[in-house]
């Protein structure tokens, strides 16, 4: 191994490449061994408008890798008897319950919510600065958008509502704002300058959002605890050294114990994400493996924004990756890296089948806040799906997957109008997630994603569907 001064030059000329055919504005990286930051170094600039270049101290919006320091935080208050893993999210959020069309409402956890197998559905909504709608309250939020679509602990389903719920039940709890108890609790201890989750305004000193090379509006979120946190390559390299190691240079005091480090990374669950990363979830975190070698962290995505971090615990290394613009390449700057301090290894891959189950017409409702809509929903092989929602019809959904282990069938790139108004503000297509629930039963969710714009994403919102096999 070499962590000489050139032990990353191909990494930095990746990097540029990367830069240039994705048109990336800038990219920021931290690495660190046995407790010490090795490499940091950052390129390209912050804000092209200005030409203010980037460096290892300046602020991106992390989007997901927030997961895991809200469930950070979630631990200190399980760690002070104030927050019990295995009791209802529901007894934590007063008297705003989460609606359960299937029941088993109290089977939704914490540990649940936290690891994406409570039965909450996928959900993202932008609200941009430049039109005149703002977030709901949390109330409004969890009213609007906490419903089980599935029963819990039934899948995994990645959803930004879950982390919604735990900063709500963050906020009861301590009695402090959620960005409040962050620095208090987390930042502060640790010693990470320059953090702020997200504000009404765009940070001065941030990384400037860009989306196919134009300055994404400046946006807001509902699902805050999901999605809000700003952090330096820097800091969030240093985030990591505190989970493989339960403390980091210049700490104060102890935050967590290593028992509830070790719980955020114990039990996970299955993503049923295929191999060659055989991914699972903890408490916050993707568990797994690649190169052959153990590592746990997160990524996020959103608009203008592409971060990750990961560890490595055996190798006792940590990676910190930001871009401010998105990009799914990242990880081959984070193998790249991981090639110059070890000797890296092939893992297998794997390619799942669609068994062909499940022809026949099916027939029934969504329900949104609004209205219900009728679904026929004919599936007639391997991939080959008709739809017909509210009289349009779409016979190309091309995406159509069944897996046979959960007895889950996706469907997505569907066109029709569920008739919801937070929804119709822009162009949607509707993808279904549905669970095969015995031989003439479908249900689960019908989500509502709106077509990416020149400078921004658009929505994610999901609502309650159940078919039946009509005969």
């Amino acid at each position: 191994m070499s962590t000489g001064p050139y032990a990353f030059e191909g990494v930095r000329t990746q990097v540029r490449t990367l830069m240039r055919e994705e048109s990336i504005p800038s990219i920021s990286i931290a690495v660190a061994q046995d407790g010490a930051i090795i490499w940091e170094e950052s390129f390209g600039c912050a804000d092209l408008t200005t030409s203010r270049p980037v460096s290892p101290g300046t602020r991106y919006s992390l989007a997901s890798v927030t997961k895991p320091i809200t469930s950070t935080a979630l631990m200190t208050l399980v760690e002070r008897g104030e927050i019990d893993l295995d009791r209802p999210i529901d007894d934590y959020l007063g008297q705003h319950k989460l609606r359960a069309p299937l029941d088993h409402a109290n089977e939704a956890t914490v540990r649940r919510v936290a690891n994406h197998t409570a039965g909450l559905p996928k959900h993202y909504q932008f609200f941009y600065d430049d039109i005149n709608i703002t977030p709901p309250s949390q109330e409004e939020f969890i009213q609007r958008h906490g419903l089980l679509v599935t029963v819990p602990g039934e899948i995994f389903v990645y959803s930004n509502i879950g982390y919604a719920l735990l900063e709500y039940a963050i906020e009861r709890v301590s009695g402090m704002s959620f960005a409040a108890f962050l620095t208090t609790e987390i930042f502060e201890p640790l010693r990470l300058r320059g953090i702020s989750p997200v504000e009404c305004v765009q940070q001065a000193d941030a990384a400037v959002r860009y989306h196919d090379g134009h300055q994404v509006p400046f946006y807001d979120f509902a699902h805050r605890g999901a999605s809000s946190v700003f952090m330096s390559a820097h800091d969030l390299v240093r985030f990591g050294i505190f989970h493989l190691n339960g403390w980091v240079d210049g700490q104060q005091e102890e935050i967590l114990r290593q028992d509830s480090l070790q719980t955020m990374l114990a039990s996970p669950v299955s993503t049923g994400a295929p191999l060659p990363e055989k991914s699972h979830y903890g408490l916050g975190w993707t568990l797994g493996e690649k190169h052959g070698l153990r590592r746990f962290g997160h990524t996020g995505s959103m608009p203008g924004v592409a971060a990750r971090l990961f560890m490595y615990p055996q190798e006792n290394i940590a990676i910190a990756i930001l871009a401010n613009a998105e990009t799914p390449r990242l990880d081959e700057v984070e193998d790249r890296i991981v090639g110059s301090l070890l000797q890296s290894v092939t893992i297998d891959s794997g390619n799942p089948q669609w068994p062909g189950e499940l022809t026949g017409l099916w027939t029934g409702f969504v329900t949104t806040n609004d209205t219900r809509s009728p679904i026929e929903l004919e599936i007639k092989g391997p991939g080959r799906v008709e739809v017909k929602v509210s009289k349009l019809t779409h016979s190309r959904a091309l995406r159509a997957t069944f897996d046979a282990r959960t007895a889950f069938l996706t469907v997505t790139g569907i066109m029709g109008d569920i008739g919801c108004a937070d929804a119709a503000r822009h162009p949607y297509e509707l993808h279904f997630h549905l669970k095969l629930r015995d031989l003439n039963t479908l249900n689960g969710s019908v989500t509502a994603v709106s077509f990416a714009m020149q400078d921004r994403w658009g929505s994610a919102l999901s609502y309650w569907t159940e078919l039946q096999r009509y005969n």
